[in-house]
């Protein structure tokens, strides 16, 4: 998966979250890890981001499909064996009262 900025020390900066945002546990964390590469610009695959936040990859992958199904991101396929799908992340505030989201 790949996002936009290029930011080196993504750690050291702030992620911006909705507080609409409820979900189950681990589902959250996926959230917030691939909200913050994409504010940092880092690109990740399901694999790494499985390791990184210590649970399985199909525990990543459900969470994903939560997320997307619940329209708060959209996933766009780069093909058939790439790991470098997009994800756009879509405001819950303009889903719930109205926006463009």
């Amino acid at each position: 998966m790949q996002f936009g900025k290029d930011t080196k020390n993504g750690y050291l900066l702030d992620t911006e979250v909705e507080n609409i945002l409820v979900a189950p546990g681990d589902y959250v964390k996926v959230y917030l890890y691939v909200l913050m590469c994409a504010e940092t610009g880092q690109s990740v695959s399901e694999d790494r981001l499985a390791k990184l936040l210590m649970m399985d990859t199909l525990t990543v992958e459900k969470a994903l499909l939560y997320w997307q199904e619940r329209g708060v991101i959209k996933r766009i396929r780069a093909g058939t064996g790439s790991e470098e799908d997009r994800i756009e992340f879509v405001s819950l505030r303009d889903k719930l009262f109205g926006g463009e989201g």
